[in-house]
């Protein structure tokens, strides 16, 4: 029942002929994944499906895999109680947000101890999805599904700051960057109603929101200076 992650070497990838990626056997149902910051060459990866973070050495695939349980006594194995969807890193790299949709909250791990921090658990109304750290780490972004909202939450005080959004302007809010001040939010709607990309300030309130088509899932900044 354990899927597989497929590491690709980017430089043997061809119009014709690319060389076959190596698979690891991971996890049951992996969402998301993060990777450490060089020199690390870990992945981590949300395992929906096993209630567990699973590490993988990519520098060293044919090592053991590593699965961390979100919690003391999961069974997961296709029956989550967790459903842990998506992991990302703090910037300085120290802590794992990973959101869990079944139990609608966002956990800490430290990827160096592979604990998770208990004294720190964001409790959301609907599903999780995609975090965003503030710049400084001091804040954590977390958009959450039916209700549709999104929170700011502050991890020295526990403080919470949420909104909930309209289905006009944002229905099923996935995934949410930061970036100077600004908080961008794609929604995806559904398979009838488009989605829409939100801007947000800081403290959540709507800068504008435009339809973008039908089930964006995210986005991408261009470097600079691209053409």
């Amino acid at each position: 029942a354990r899927a597989s992650l497929a590491i690709v070497d980017p430089t043997e990838v061809a119009m014709i002929g690319s060389a076959t990626p190596k698979f690891v056997t991971v996890c049951v149902a992996p969402h998301g994944i993060a990777v450490e910051a060089p020199p690390g060459t870990r992945a981590f990866l949300a395992c929906y499906g096993e209630d567990a973070i699973g590490i993988v050495d990519v520098a060293n695939p044919d090592g053991p895999v590593e699965r961390i349980p979100v919690a003391p006594g999961v069974s997961g194995f296709g029956a989550p109680a967790y459903g842990p969807y998506a992991v990302v890193f703090s910037h300085d790299g120290k802590t794992l947000a990973v959101s869990d949709t079944e139990s609608h909250d966002v956990r800490l791990f430290d990827p160096t101890t592979k604990t998770f921090d208990t004294t720190k658990t964001l409790s959301t109304l609907g599903g999780p999805e995609f975090t965003s750290w503030s710049d400084d780490d001091a804040t954590l972004y977390v958009p959450a599904q039916q209700p549709d909202m999104i929170y700011a939450y502050t991890l020295a005080t526990g403080d919470t700051k949420s909104v909930t959004f309209d289905k006009a302007t944002c229905q099923n809010p996935h995934v949410v960057t930061q970036l100077e001040g600004r908080l961008y939010l794609v929604c995806e709607g559904d398979h009838t109603n488009p989605g829409t990309f939100v801007v947000l300030d800081e403290e959540l309130n709507v800068v504008s929101s435009a339809p973008i088509g039908r089930y964006p899932d995210s986005f991408a900044l261009l470097p600079e200076g691209f053409q």
